[in-house]
């Protein structure tokens, strides 16, 4: 059964794909501040920890 992703999931997994299905933190964070989105540290890495568990 497929889980579903939450938006803010969504836009992590953006950023990976048009980084060609992998990116460093930073890029990560690069691109999110690009987009003045202004998520601090422990927001990515739990969002990015979740999609790992999501992934598995």
């Amino acid at each position: 059964m497929a889980q579903q992703i939450s938006e803010s999931e969504l836009v992590l997994m953006k950023i990976i794909w048009k980084n060609g299905g992998a990116a460093l933190y930073s890029l990560i964070m690069e691109e999110l501040e690009k987009d003045k989105n202004e998520w601090k540290n422990n927001t990515v890495l739990t969002l990015l920890s979740r999609l790992g568990e999501k992934s598995s």
